[in-house]
């Protein structure tokens, strides 16, 4: 599979090995809004509702 540019924009890391994926989740952040507009892009309100999911996740708040 291959992931977009756009999207791998939005990534705090990547990871090669399932082994990685704990410490990838708890240093993950999120990135600057220019760059979260830009790969979300503004269609309809599921721009908002997906940044806002980001940032509830984020932050450990369900």
């Amino acid at each position: 599979m291959t992931v977009p540019d756009y999207l791998l924009s939005v990534c705090s890391s990547t990871i090669d090995d399932a082994a990685d994926a704990v410490p990838a989740i708890e240093s993950a952040h999120l990135p600057d809004a220019a760059t979260l507009a830009d790969a979300v892009g503004p269609i309809g309100g599921s721009a908002g509702r997906l940044l806002d999911v980001w940032a509830h996740a984020a932050h450990g708040r369900p």
